[in-house]
């Protein structure tokens, strides 16, 4: 292979690999529009099982289980919304 046959190579090789990163960019940026779109979907939905969970029940107050330091399990409503969730 002459050298400029071999530059030649390595010029195309450099090229394809810069084109090929520059795909995988664009697809993981894709990925992550779509994946954020479909939670702030989900996450609607939740928003509003919650809601109606809570007007169903006379409650006050709901909090997500993580944000309090005790909570006694007879006031977890989290299998209610899961219900409400598989029902919908």
């Amino acid at each position: 292979m002459s050298s400029g046959d071999l530059q030649a190579l390595q010029t195309k090789i450099s090229t394809e690999g810069r084109d090929l990163q520059q795909l995988q960019q664009n697809y993981m940026q894709d990925l992550r529009t779509a994946q954020s779109q479909a939670m702030q979907k989900v996450l609607a939905q939740v928003d509003q099982v919650v809601q109606k969970v809570a007007k169903q029940n006379n409650y006050d107050l709901i909090v997500q289980k993580n944000a309090v330091a005790y909570s006694d399990s007879k006031v977890d409503v989290t299998n209610q919304v899961i219900d409400a969730m598989k029902d919908k």
